[in-house]
């Protein structure tokens, strides 16, 4: 993940590289209940919040050896 939010609704298998969970605030519920309801869709009990770490962020910069140990 390189920047963004990406809610998810369900389980989660595997963040992949440089995602991490962040907290989902009420804005976050508000919106995310304020959109799926335009759709006709119900919201799940629950949210996971994913966010890009930033550990990769100048991924481009990095040197190859650095870029191993990262992934």
């Amino acid at each position: 993940m390189y920047d963004g939010e990406i809610f998810v609704g369900g389980r989660i298998a595997s963040l992949g590289i440089d995602a991490v969970e962040a907290e989902v605030d009420e804005l976050d519920r508000l919106w995310l209940a304020e959109t799926l309801e335009r759709y006709g869709l119900e919201p799940p009990s629950s949210w996971t919040k994913l966010v890009s770490g930033r550990k990769l962020y100048n991924y481009d910069k990095l040197e190859p050896l650095e870029r191993k140990i990262a992934l």
